[in-house]
């Protein structure tokens, strides 16, 4: 059952998001897509991951290389939460815990979509698909319902992002705007063909959740006992200046490589730091693609 605390910010976000959101709507839930609708759009390069049958022939002989063509797409989509359950998120970052702040994210995506009578599914991981509901009309009560069965796995076990991209490819047939909402704290290679392949056939973001204590490490000097939360791996690491400005140097290049992944497959991001308010950073990244 979701706590007392949880469930009360849960309620207020069901009622702050029917006022706030009607102007930036999370929403509107249109396509940033090129997709299978019946008016021709443009040609472009095959790239992998391509469904075979959008091939056009004529145009590939005239290039002597394999050809796509696009259609403009049906601009409503379904949406999809894509939920990341792993142990990482129980880290406590000031007011919220990481699992926290993904549960509010997701009911504020939820209840907007909800407002705007947009199919809503969503998918539970960790190295595995934990749970699947895919996408359909939903009512006040349903809604709640994914919450309650959320917040029912236990966040536990490892990161494995490629396990629901994979899921998703196979199983997610309409395009659809997918939320995939982790700490993305994984050693996989993200730009695995399978990632590529679900940004080419959906409309994908990347919600980024931070907690300060990933970003930098605490000042003072000694030693101490780190212990990763998905492994239960322990290190001993040495407190220094020079060490911190390593560590800050580290995780930015992260972030950096994150965003440049997103770059290249043409996926939306945002970053929101657990410690942080996390409504404005979602609101302002769909102002933006109002405008687009």
């Amino acid at each position: 059952m979701i706590p007392r605390d949880v469930l009360s910010h849960l309620r207020y976000l069901e009622i702050y998001t029917s006022r706030k959101f009607r102007t930036l709507r999370v929403g509107d839930f249109t396509s940033q897509l090129h997709g299978s609708g019946v008016e021709f759009d443009r040609h472009r390069p095959y790239q992998v991951g391509d469904d075979v049958r959008s091939i056009d022939w004529s145009v590939t002989a005239r290039m002597g290389a394999p050809y796509i063509r696009e259609n403009q797409s049906e601009r409503e989509l379904n949406v999809v939460l894509v939920l990341d359950q792993s142990a990482s998120m129980n880290l406590e970052a000031g007011e919220h815990s990481k699992r926290e702040v993904v549960t509010y994210v997701s009911g504020a995506l939820l209840f907007s979509a909800l407002a705007d009578q947009i199919n809503c599914g969503m998918l539970s991981f960790n190295e595995g698909v934990l749970e699947y509901h895919p996408p359909r009309q939903r009512r006040k009560a349903g809604a709640w319902r994914l919450l309650e069965e959320m917040w029912a796995h236990r966040s536990q076990g490892t990161t494995r992002i490629g396990a629901a991209v994979g899921f998703l490819n196979l199983n997610l047939r309409k395009p659809s705007l997918i939320f995939l909402i982790s700490d993305f704290l994984t050693g996989e290679d993200l730009r695995e063909n399978a990632l590529r392949q679900l940004a080419v056939r959906h409309d994908v973001i990347l919600v980024i959740v931070e907690a300060v204590a990933e970003r930098m490490l605490s000042k003072g000097a000694g030693f101490f006992r780190v212990r990763d939360m998905e492994t239960g791996h322990r290190v001993i690491v040495q407190l220094s200046e020079k060490g911190r400005l390593e560590y800050a140097e580290l995780m930015r290049a992260r972030r950096r490589e994150l965003q440049n992944l997103c770059y290249e497959l043409g996926m939306d991001h945002v970053v929101l730091r657990a410690e942080a308010g996390y409504l404005d950073p979602l609101l302002n990244l769909f102002a933006l693609r109002k405008r687009r």
